[in-house]
């Protein structure tokens, strides 16, 4: 009963259901499975990947980082790739373009994965974090306009008062957990009365 012998309302019902969802992505956070691509060069970017490593491995996320993992069976950079996506099998592959750093990597990686996995299995892991200033015409090669477009991209800025690279890669984490564990837990079934 709600207040003054009152049934339960529909909005006490609603957030009782938000808190229940919350709950859930939380607890499932650490089965997401995240690998973080970006620029390493120059000085700099790397940590930028790094700090947001960090911030999002204290609430549960499985991050992993190419520079972070050692050879699991050649130095060459192919056979490193293919063994690393081989072993992870990532959930997640989270591209991140920095406003300074060089993408030449990224985009290699991208391919990459293209060729091993198969498109078709990769879109739907893919996600695109670019920074807000960065002139995709100057940056991004064509062909990778065809997964851009297909794959969920976004925006983050440096600004406190807009979404960060950490609240952008959270976010796409919490997205994961929800189609992963909540499919029934729709907008649609969360639309508030």
């Amino acid at each position: 009963m709600g207040p003054r012998g009152k049934g339960v309302t529909a909005r006490e019902l609603w957030e009782a259901k938000a808190d229940e969802i919350t709950a859930e992505v939380a607890e499932h956070m650490r089965d997401v499975k995240v690998l973080l691509l970006g620029p390493g060069y120059p000085p700099g970017q790397l940590e930028i990947r790094k700090d947001a490593a960090e911030r999002l491995r204290c609430i549960s996320c499985q991050i992993y980082m190419m520079e972070e993992l050692p050879p699991l069976s050649s130095v060459d950079i192919n056979i490193k790739f293919r063994d690393i996506l081989n072993k992870i099998n990532p959930d997640l592959i989270v591209c991140i373009f920095t406003e300074e750093g060089f993408p030449h990597a990224v985009i290699f990686e991208i391919g990459f994965m293209c060729g091993h996995f198969g498109i078709e299995r990769t879109l739907p892991r893919l996600k695109f974090c670019i920074h807000n200033k960065i002139e995709k015409i100057a940056v991004m090669p064509r062909y990778l306009d065809y997964l851009v477009a297909r794959a969920e991209s976004y925006e983050f800025y440096d600004a406190v008062t807009d979404r960060t690279l950490y609240d952008r890669i959270r976010d796409i984490v919490k997205g994961e957990v929800l189609r992963l564990y909540c499919p029934g837990d729709t907008e649609e079934s969360m639309t508030q009365p």
